[in-house]
């Protein structure tokens, strides 16, 4: 009778399936390496797994804060960094505001109404813009102009292929070879 009453007592030590677990004591093992629980696997190996995955997880993970980021891109305070995986410090967005604002009134685009006869020297014929359209205090910058639509007397469009400037003012010329050519462009000109 004496060893049925250990058996008894040793078996009431047994955890059921649906049996308080609060006292029961793990012991476990970190892995080297991070890698997901599995169904069917032992309580010590599941329990080493989420410790080595809290291990892992850096203190930006609870903090929430940027400072505590490791290798984390850094705020550049200027317009002249070239790097690809740093951003651009808020400030500079009002700096480049100010730039765009300052640009914005050092250019405009003056429109210039073109009326270009065929002459007899060739296949380019040109006006000049004798009317000064250009603002005072601007000068244009000859590279950048827009064309409208410039309609030829024979019914076709043309472009304006390239201006230049001289003492009579601002030549502008068309692939024209009889007729007239009548429209507008707009130039960029900056101010003095």
């Amino acid at each position: 009778m004496g060893n049925f009453n250990v058996i008894v007592k040793e078996l009431n030590k047994k955890l059921n399936k649906t049996g308080d677990a609060s006292e029961v004591n793990a012991i476990f093992s970190q892995p080297e390496s991070r890698s997901n629980i599995a169904s069917g696997e032992k309580l010590s190996v599941i329990f080493g797994k989420i410790q080595r995955f809290f291990e892992d997880i850096k203190t930006v993970a609870f903090t929430g804060k940027f400072s505590d980021l490791s290798d984390a891109p850094q705020a550049v305070n200027n317009l002249a960094s070239d790097s690809e995986t740093d951003f651009l410090a808020a400030i500079q967005g009002k700096i480049l505001d100010a730039k765009l604002a300052e640009l914005n009134g050092k250019y405009i685009f003056v429109e210039i109404p073109v009326t270009i006869p065929a002459h007899n020297a060739g296949y380019y014929g040109y006006a000049y813009d004798k009317h000064n359209h250009i603002p005072e205090g601007y000068t244009p910058e000859l590279w950048c102009w827009q064309t409208g639509s410039l309609a030829a007397s024979n019914g076709m469009q043309v472009s304006v292929t390239h201006i230049t400037l001289n003492e009579y003012g601002l030549i502008i010329y068309a692939p024209i070879m009889t007729g007239i050519v009548r429209g507008a462009i707009k130039v960029l000109c900056k101010k003095a």
